[in-house]
C-alpha cells in the first residue's frame, strides 16, 4: 500500500495520479484537515475511470466546502454536497482534473479512523498475503462491473456485508486473514459452482457482475434453472441486504423468461439450507422449476395437509420471528 508521495515510483497510473495530486496542490491545501489517499490507485487496483479518494478529518463543514470551492470550483463536473454516512455528517466533493475524476471525503473523524481508509488497509493486509494473483483476480472483478468492496468479498468468500467485514478485517489478527486466505484457495477449488461463476462450464441463461443463472444438468421438467451469487455465500442466512435483492431480481426475471420460452403458467421457486432441508450443495442456489399439471413432482405437504392453527398459535410464532428482525 503506498503512499500518495510514493505513486510517483508506482506503475504508470499510479505516476500519473501522483501527479495530478502534485498539479492540484490539493494535499497542501487541505494539510489543515490531514488529508489520505485512500480507494484503488494505492493498491494498485485502479481500472479505467477509476476515482482518486482523499479522505479528511472535518470538524468545519463551512469552511471546507468554501476552501474546495474556491480552490477547484471552475473544474470539470465539480460538485460539492452535504450528506450522512455511517451516522456522522460528511462533505462530498468531485471534479475531474486531466481526465482522473477526484473525490474528496470529509467527516468529524480522525482520516485513519474512516470506513475508507480502514477497508484499504483489510484489502492491503489480504493482497499481501495472497501475492500478486490477488491483484489482477480483483482487477478483473472490478472490470466486470463490482465495486471494489464486493469484489474483495467474492474473492476471498467473506461472509456478510463486505463493507462490515472488510472492517472487522482491517484489525483482525494476522492469523485470522490467513485462514480467510486460505478457505477462499479452498473454495476455489472444491465448489462447482463458484467455478461457473468464474467461468467454467454451464449452459447460462443468464448472468451479471453479481449473480449467474445457467440450467440445472438434471431437467425433471424442462426449462429447470439454477440461480446463484458469483460470491460463495453457503446458506441463505448468510446473504447480506444487498446481494439478496441483486438475487431476487436475477430470479424474477428468469423466472418470466422460462415461462414465455417454455410456454408454462406455474412455477416453483425453491431453495434449500442445511442437510436436512435436502441441501446438497452448499453454496445458495434457486431453483426456477416450471409445472405442469399432474407432473407428480415437488410437493411440499406429502399426503396430506396439516389442520389450520389457531390465531393464537399463529401470533405467538410470528412475534418469535418478528423479536429477531
Amino acid at each position: 500500500m503506498l503512499d500518495w508521495k510514493d505513486l510517483r515510483h508506482g506503475t504508470a497510473a499510479q505516476q500519473q495520479a501522483h501527479a495530478a495530486l502534485e498539479g492540484l496542490g490539493i494535499m497542501d491545501l487541505l494539510a489543515p484537515h490531514d488529508p489520505v489517499l485512500a480507494g484503488t490507485f494505492p493498491l494498485d487496483l485502479n481500472i479505467p475511470g477509476s476515482d482518486l479518494d482523499i479522505v479528511c478529518a472535518v470538524y468545519d463543514t463551512e469552511l471546507f466546502r468554501h476552501t474546495l470551492t474556491n480552490a477547484y470550483g471552475h473544474l470539470p463536473d465539480f460538485s460539492v454536497r452535504s450528506a450522512v454516512k455511517h451516522g456522522l455528517p460528511a462533505v462530498i466533493c468531485k471534479f475531474t482534473y486531466r481526465g482522473i475524476p477526484v473525490e474528496v471525503f470529509g467527516q468529524p473523524l480522525p482520516s485513519r479512523q474512516s470506513h475508507a481508509y480502514r477497508h484499504m488497509v483489510a484489502e492491503a493486509r489480504l493482497l499481501a498475503l495472497t501475492g500478486p494473483g490477488g491483484v489482477e483476480a480483483i482487477r478483473r472483478l472490478k472490470a466486470g462491473g463490482l465495486k471494489t468492496e464486493p469484489a474483495f468479498a467474492q474473492y476471498f468468500a467473506l461472509p456478510g456485508d463486505p463493507y462490515a467485514t472488510l472492517l472487522t478485517l482491517a484489525d483482525a489478527p494476522e492469523h485470522e486473514l490467513s485462514r480467510v486466505v486460505q478457505n477462499a484457495r479452498r473454495i476455489r477449488t472444491e465448489c462447482l459452482f463458484c467455478q461457473i461463476a468464474a467461468g467454467g462450464e454451464a449452459s447460462r441463461v443468464y448472468e451479471d457482475p453479481y449473480t449467474v443463472a445457467f440450467m440445472n444438468i438434471r431437467q425433471a421438467n424442462p426449462g429447470h434453472v439454477l440461480v446463484i451469487p458469483k460470491r460463495h455465500v453457503e446458506q441463505v442466512f448468510d446473504l447480506d441486504d444487498d446481494l439478496a435483492g441483486r438475487l431476487g431480481r436475477t430470479v424474477a426475471r428468469v423466472s418470466r423468461a422460462v415461462r414465455a420460452a417454455f410456454g408454462v403458467t406455474d412455477l416453483n421457486v425453491f431453495q434449500n439450507n442445511g442437510e436436512a432441508a435436502g441441501q446438497e450443495m452448499f453454496h445458495v442456489h434457486f431453483h426456477l422449476f416450471p409445472r405442469r399439471q399432474g407432473d407428480g413432482l415437488f410437493r411440499v405437504y406429502p399426503g396430506h395437509l396439516p389442520p389450520p392453527q389457531p390465531r393464537e398459535v399463529l401470533d405467538a410464532l410470528a412475534e418469535r420471528i418478528r423479536e429477531e428482525l
